[in-house]
């Protein structure tokens, strides 16, 4: 009786940790391949899970999340000083993709390579649904970019963020 009752704590601990697990990354593939951040007016989310790295949250949390979604570290950081409302320190990834946090909260996002995407498909390097505004800057859901003279998307970026 007590080994079977022993089993049973055994097979739940090991259920228990699985599913523990199993909420790290998304779900049916481990996480890495870059295209799976989806960018987002309040922050970023993870395609196909529901997960959400919403502004606001943690630095330490933030780029946690976003390495292994990205499968690969940060490769520096930074500081915007001249923005308004105060500095903001930036988290770098290769590729032109980067976090902007104040306070050590997430407060924005950049994205200057064709990297990551909006749900709606719009990503450095891709071209502009419908005409370009003149000026070459756009708000798509709260969502904003610029335009390059090519007429194809520069960069694209979103919370509180000084873009280039």
């Amino acid at each position: 009786m007590a080994a079977a009752r022993g089993r049973v704590a055994i097979a739940c601990t090991v259920a228990l940790g699985m599913a523990v697990l199993s909420a790290c990354a998304p779900s049916g593939k481990s996480a890495g391949p870059s295209g799976d951040l989806i960018l987002k007016p309040d922050g970023l989310g993870v395609a196909g899970t529901g997960l959400e790295i919403g502004f606001g949250r943690a630095q330490a949390g933030a780029v946690q999340a976003v390495t292994r979604v990205l499968g690969e570290p940060p490769g520096g950081s930074g500081s915007l000083p001249a923005c308004s409302g105060g500095s903001l320190a930036t988290v770098n990834w290769a590729g032109g993709f980067s976090l902007a946090f104040r306070n050590g909260d997430l407060r924005g996002w950049h994205s200057g390579a064709g990297r990551v995407a909006t749900a709606s498909g719009l990503r450095v390097g891709g071209s502009y649904p419908g005409v370009g505004p003149a000026d070459g800057s756009f708000d798509s859901g709260g969502v904003r970019g610029r335009l390059g003279d090519d007429g194809r998307i520069a960069a694209l970026w979103a919370g509180d963020i000084c873009p280039g």
